[in-house]
């Protein structure tokens, strides 16, 4: 299983440092990077509680983010499930690509450390919101 996922690109987060780096070089290189600024899978009902190395990366790449919002309907896989536990019915995946977020006013804050805490603050804002439009156009 090593195989496939060293030839997609996976960037272990084993160190978080190193982890950071090789992000940030293969931004720089033109490469693109996909985090799950939660570190995990997310709780249903459950506030976001992001962590800060997705804004630490694109802040220090000197890049842009394109926020992505994965949905599932029925509900599945999720961090309080087991693998196994799968819904009775198909369940179906949707995908939002949404505007790029331009960082010109976070990397204005100084020091770094509070742009990037600012950063993941509208991250995390930003996904709330969608995560709230999404369910109110459910019911």
């Amino acid at each position: 299983m090593r195989g496939p996922i060293v030839n997609a690109g996976y960037i272990s987060n084993g160190d978080s440092e190193k982890m950071i780096q090789a992000c940030v070089e293969c931004l720089q290189a033109g490469g693109i990077v996909i985090i799950f600024p939660e570190g995990t899978r997310s709780v249903d009902g459950k506030p976001y509680k992001f962590q800060r190395g997705a804004a630490r990366i694109a802040l220090k790449a000197n890049t842009v983010l394109t926020p992505v919002t994965l949905r599932c309907h029925p509900p599945t896989l999720s961090k309080q499930d087991k693998w196994y536990q799968i819904p009775a019915q198909k369940f179906h995946l949707g995908m939002s690509v949404g505007n790029d977020i331009v960082l010109d006013n976070f990397r204005n804050i100084t020091p770094d450390s509070v742009a990037v805490r600012r950063l993941t603050r509208h991250l995390q804002d930003y996904f709330t919101q969608q995560r709230e439009l999404h369910e109110h156009t459910e019911t």
